[in-house]
């Protein structure tokens, strides 16, 4: 049989006809496959993040000064001056979350007579006859929790007792009388001038009545000068999710 008496052949014909109908089902079954499986991996996606968002509980914080003014990075100026009044600042911190929250206040700043004190040296105040009282803390707070955040900053002028260590804050200051540690005792020392000042200050130290008077002077002076407050310092208030 020739083929083009094949292709008038009822059989042959069904046969095409079938051919085409299995190709196009193939498709069809294809196409479904493809269609369940990105359905199915949407749907588990969908519900992978809607399980995660259902773990996240709210959480804000406000710090607040005094006035109620909401507060994070705060400036402080002091006009200072001996045996001034104690200077206090409240700060309150309020977790208006669901969760725990850790509050946290740190000095970050520190300001005197225009010049900027190295606050992550140890014991950076032992120069200075004014006492403050940083409370740097980090506290807990649970829900609908708060704290009070606070701070001192006394000058007793009364406290004659301290000696201090000679500084390079000061440098020499020939109103100053040196004294020598003698064990216990501090001993006056009348050889100190300013030319061997820088050899033997190691073990040089004034009485709190000369530091006293001395940074009086000079914060009224430089007050005077300036218009500006002889000690600023800076706070910073943060808040984390407690773990």
């Amino acid at each position: 049989m020739s083929i083009s008496n094949l292709k008038n052949n009822n059989i042959y014909n069904n046969l095409q006809k079938n051919k085409k109908k299995l190709i196009k089902l193939s498709l069809l079954v294809l196409v479904l496959g493809i269609t369940i499986n990105a359905f199915a991996w949407l749907t588990s996606t969908n519900e992978a993040n809607v399980d995660a968002e259902a773990d996240v509980s709210s959480w804000i914080v406000r710090f607040t000064d005094e006035e109620n003014v909401e507060v994070k990075d705060v400036t402080y100026n002091l006009w200072m001056k001996p045996g001034m009044d104690t200077y206090t600042k409240t700060i309150t911190a309020t977790n208006e979350g669901t969760t725990p929250a850790e509050v946290t206040s740190e000095l970050t700043g520190f300001t005197v007579l225009g010049t900027t004190i190295d606050i992550t040296q140890p014991n950076y105040m032992d120069k200075f006859p004014f006492e403050f009282d940083f409370l740097e803390q980090t506290v807990t707070l649970a829900p609908n929790g708060t704290v009070d955040l606070e701070f001192n900053v006394d000058w007793d002028f009364e406290d004659t007792s301290k000696y201090f260590a000679a500084d390079d804050f000061y440098g020499y200051y020939e109103d100053f009388i040196y004294y020598t540690l003698d064990g216990t005792n501090y001993v006056e020392d009348n050889t100190v001038t300013a030319a061997n000042y820088d050899s033997k200050k190691a073990n040089l130290y004034v009485y709190k009545d000369d530091i006293d008077t001395y940074f009086g002077q000079e914060c009224g002076e430089y007050q005077t000068a300036t218009s500006k407050p002889c000690i600023t310092f800076s706070y910073r208030y943060k808040a984390t999710q407690a773990s």
